[in-house]
């Protein structure tokens, strides 16, 4: 990869590019940290991985269940515990002049430079696993012809076996390396093992799992006989590649008489590729420039934004919003309810104190509460007319104020002169 390999791609090819770094670095980072640790301030990362570890943290159902079912990500679990703290010192995750000891902490542990324009000029390839060969797989990240790891038409032949190596192939292999582990908590599948009421229903992971295990291609090589005779896993879990001619679509196709189609779909939702998480954190960034840059437009993200006095009301009022949002989803569980910047801003807030955020959902809405941000225009669309009209119906007050502009210099006045015509 060179700079002008680079230079040459549209802005948001090198986002999306950049972005993919990132991605790499957070699993360098997960896979790093230590069962022991206690969250110190000294194993933070760097800005950019903060960016990725943000919008994990708001994919709340997703990140729950990752550290619970994975061992490796379950050490997430020590700092979520303190990003109150975080919060309340900003600097302390975004600081552009950390300690010493942290750069060194954190370059002697992932083999990257601690700042990102560092990083980037040295992370040029990864290794991959090959899915039928299982030997070690140097790929690009960018190419001039757009198959590199971090480009949409990823694809690269294996140098040993001649096997298209590319995303769906590599989440196969994953996909199949958790179908043969043995060991609780990881040999359970992804999007099995938490419920709306449950963090960890391991009886439900377990039937789910049985039932994989007794598809044809899986049965053939996991029956009890051969489960004695021969404890290796990458044994196994290449006869099931094998019986299944490295195919996903003939995994799933002969999951099918066991495993109902919606769990098939969401199972198959987490092994698109061969990163550790269960969900494309890449697309999870993409998606959260839109709010973001919402909130720059509102300069909401403007340092002093809200030192006045006055314009403290605004975060009352915003957080008040929310807890009322939060009693629509409590009482109607059936529905989808959208909701506004301001209330959307509080919700991504309290979803970032991870621990605090599901302690809260099963206390006060008696279910654990998703932020689901890939739904649909028109449903969208549909389900903020209910937001709509059942907050109406509920508070006796609109939901959404009038998009006039109001008086007043800071944010602060503008709200209080809305208030006080009510």
């Amino acid at each position: 990869m060179t700079p002008a390999l680079i230079q040459k791609m549209d802005p948001a090819g090198r986002w999306g590019w950049f972005v993919n770094l990132a991605v790499e670095r957070i699993e360098r980072w997960c896979l790093t940290l230590e069962d022991n640790g206690s969250g110190d301030m000294v194993h933070l990362p760097p800005n950019d991985v903060v960016m990725v570890w943000h919008s994990y943290l708001l994919n709340s159902y997703k990140y729950a269940e990752d550290t619970t079912r994975i061992s490796q990500l379950g050490r997430l679990v020590k700092y979520t515990e303190k990003m109150d703290a975080f919060l309340g010192s900003p600097d302390l995750l975004t600081t552009e002049n950390p300690p010493p000891e942290r750069i060194q902490w954190w370059e002697q542990q992932t083999r990257t430079p601690y700042a990102p324009a560092d990083a980037i000029a040295e992370l040029t390839h990864k290794y991959v696993q090959c899915p039928r060969c299982f030997a070690q797989v140097t790929v690009p990240f960018v190419t001039p012809q757009g198959t590199g790891y971090a480009q949409s038409k990823f694809s690269h032949k294996c140098e040993r076996c001649g096997h298209e190596v590319d995303n769906a192939s590599l989440g196969l292999a994953k996909l199949v390396w958790n179908i043969v582990e043995s060991k609780s908590p990881d040999k359970y599948l992804a999007r099995t093992v938490m419920t709306p009421t449950a963090i960890k229903d391991e009886g439900l992971a377990t039937r789910i799992k049985d039932r994989v295990l007794a598809a044809n291609p899986v049965r053939r090589v996991l029956d009890p006989g051969a489960r004695l005779a021969r404890h290796d896993a990458e044994y196994f879990a290449r006869e099931i590649l094998l019986n299944v001619n490295w195919s996903s679509q003939n995994l799933y196709t002969a999951m099918s008489p066991q495993v109902l189609p919606r769990m098939r779909t969401l199972i198959s939702s987490a092994y698109t590729d061969d990163r550790v998480f269960s969900l494309d954190l890449v697309g999870a960034v993409l998606r959260q420039g839109s709010f973001i840059q919402k909130m720059h437009d509102l300069e909401w993200t403007t340092p002093g934004f809200f030192d006045y006095g006055e314009d403290y009301l605004v975060l009352e009022h915003c957080v008040a919003r929310y807890h009322a949002f939060l009693g629509l989803m409590a009482e109607s569980p059936e529905l989808f309810f959208v909701p506004t910047l301001d209330i959307d801003l509080a919700w991504h807030t309290h979803q970032l104190m991870a621990t605090t955020y599901q302690q809260n959902c099963r206390r006060y809405i008696k279910r654990y509460v998703d932020h689901d941000d890939k739904v649909e225009e028109n449903s969208l669309a549909n389900s903020f007319d209910d937001t709509c009209r059942v907050w109406q119906d509920k508070y006796h007050v609109p939901y959404m104020h009038c998009g006039c502009p109001l008086p007043g210099n800071t944010i602060g006045q503008k709200l209080k002169r809305l208030v006080n015509r009510k």
